[in-house]
């Protein structure tokens, strides 16, 4: 049974936080954990002329590609830094491969840093260009 990102992002963080205390008994600790949630990012953009090359150069001048790094840079000047970090979708805005590799290569100074970033997949990350579960798999 398919979720809604915003059923999905509440069961989630209800399974952190029953994880984080010890289940649904008396935990005999509290650790505290932080995170930090972003949505809708639409690689590459929502508008790019026809005809433009589509290569990295020409989407990393986009603005939100430009807005991806300055928010991974956010996240790794936090202190503390977010324990995870969780996208609630629309990662892409055509589910075209090419686009969800540059997300990933985009996500990786987190990755790198230790903090995990898991990824909710939006209506915008499928269909449109034949891309399925399995194909997102593959990203996240």
């Amino acid at each position: 049974m398919p979720f809604s990102r915003r059923t999905f992002t509440v069961i989630f963080l209800t399974a952190c936080l029953i994880a984080n205390t010890g289940g649904c008994g008396t935990a005999p600790e509290i650790q505290e954990f932080s995170f930090t949630i972003f949505s809708d990012v639409h690689v590459p953009t929502y508008a790019f002329p026809i005809g433009m090359p589509l290569n990295e150069e020409n989407l990393m001048d986009m603005h939100n590609q430009k807005r991806l790094v300055e928010f991974t840079g956010e996240c790794l000047a936090m202190e503390p830094k977010p324990d995870f970090i969780i996208n609630s979708g629309d990662t892409g805005d055509a589910g075209w491969k090419p686009f969800l590799n540059l997300y990933c290569k985009l996500m990786q100074p987190l990755v790198s840093a230790g903090i995990p970033v898991y990824t909710v997949v939006g209506n915008h990350d499928h269909d449109y260009a034949g891309i399925g579960r399995e194909d997102l798999a593959e990203f996240f």
